[in-house]
């Protein structure tokens, strides 16, 4: 039996789905970056989209508040260049 169209779309909607969830989300990459102190990654997760007052799950800190406590001061004063809530 040969799969038919509606069928063929339902497979990639799901394949898309799986392979979604296996990719952090852009404020997961901003806090990956602000915790490898990686101030080009942090500027391409913000430049994505990322947003730059999201809480993370845990603690929820915000990406300032998380380099003040960090001490990651070029981090710092790149969140307050590019607007970060205080």
């Amino acid at each position: 039996m040969a799969a038919g169209p509606l069928t063929i779309l339902l497979l990639s909607i799901t394949l898309f789905s799986a392979h979604a969830a296996d990719q952090p989300s852009l404020d997961e990459q901003l806090f990956n970056a602000i915790a490898d102190q990686d101030i080009s990654a942090v500027e391409k997760a913000l430049q994505a989209g990322a947003d730059i007052n999201a809480r993370e799950e845990r603690g929820l800190q915000t990406p300032l508040m998380k380099s003040v406590l960090m001490g990651y001061d070029g981090l710092v004063q790149l969140f307050l260049e590019k607007g970060a809530d205080v």
